[in-house]
């Protein structure tokens, strides 16, 4: 919503009046906080980087720096999932499941995860009994049950939830309906989670994803295919290519809607060169099994 707005501002000038939804809403009583997340948050990352030795001024808005920086060797590209792509992998998927009793949580965003955490996974290599960690955010202004919280709430209304698995699993044929039955299961219970977490259970939740070893193969998922960042138009006209520069540094991946207005999904991926390979070579190959198509740009 911020970007949205800032660039209706610049569009049409300062005096341009935002219409409603994308006017922010700075109510803070909104949301209820009884088990004083906040404080516990912030008490886990002063202790984050205290034991990490790191200098910082906690009410600086200054840049964080203390990134390793990025191997010299990475490729960036982008790959592009059609309707027609996930719509073919879901009825795959459906047929590779291995608890039909349950109904699963198929959407576009389930469907991409899962093909590319599996070919992130077989693109690394390496030893099959390794954990590996897919981190997503989580917006919770709809799924809490307070009715004061608007659409244009601007503040802190995220929660954090994460697919653990073992690279073995995700590495056979079935690899992508098993890692799309854990996320499925896992947004599935997420609208009962955020309303029942509390401080100590976030606190140990965020403790085990700070406290993975190099040995854990571990990626977030930065954006959603929902926020319509090829609909922001700053006044020169809609982009022509997203990209989320901060994946050279995370190494993690990015998720958006197609620029093209197909209504698919592009993927932003960031890994060095004989990964890359193999990963597009998985890539492809996943979408040659089931019919659907690709298009992959590189930088």
């Amino acid at each position: 919503m911020f970007l949205k707005a800032w660039a209706s501002i610049c569009k049409h000038g300062e005096n341009h009046r935002l219409p409603k939804e994308l006017t922010p809403s700075f109510n803070r009583t909104a949301v209820e906080d009884p088990s004083d997340l906040a404080t516990a948050y912030l008490n886990r990352w002063d202790e984050v980087l205290t034991r990490q030795s790191i200098t910082y001024n906690p009410r600086s808005l200054n840049v964080f720096q203390k990134v390793s920086p990025p191997p010299p060797d990475l490729l960036r590209a982008t790959f592009q999932l059609s309707p027609n792509s996930i719509g073919r992998l879901r009825e795959k998927i459906l047929s590779h499941r291995t608890n039909s009793d349950e109904r699963l949580h198929l959407s576009s965003f389930v469907v991409t995860c899962a093909l590319v955490a599996v070919c992130l996974v077989k693109a690394r290599g390496g030893r099959r009994d390794r954990d590996v960690y897919l981190v997503w955010s989580v917006d919770c202004r709809a799924r809490l049950d307070l009715a004061a919280i608007p659409s244009n709430y601007f503040g802190n209304c995220l929660g954090v939830d994460y697919l653990v698995a073992e690279a073995g699993s995700l590495m056979g044929e079935d690899g992508i309906a098993v890692a799309a039955e854990k996320i499925s299961e896992l947004v599935r219970g997420v609208a009962t989670a955020v309303g029942e977490v509390n401080s100590e259970a976030a606190v140990e939740k965020m403790g085990r994803l700070r406290s993975v070893g190099p040995e854990v193969q571990k990626f977030g998922v930065a954006g959603s295919h929902k926020l319509g960042f090829y609909q922001i138009d700053f006044g020169l006209g809609k982009p022509v290519k997203m990209e989320t520069t901060s994946l050279d540094k995370t190494r993690g991946i990015s998720v958006a809607e197609s620029g093209d207005g197909s209504g698919g999904i592009e993927v932003g991926v960031v890994l060095v060169g004989h990964e890359m390979e193999a990963f597009e070579s998985f890539f492809v190959q996943a979408l040659k099994d089931v019919g659907g198509g690709h298009r992959c740009s590189r930088l």
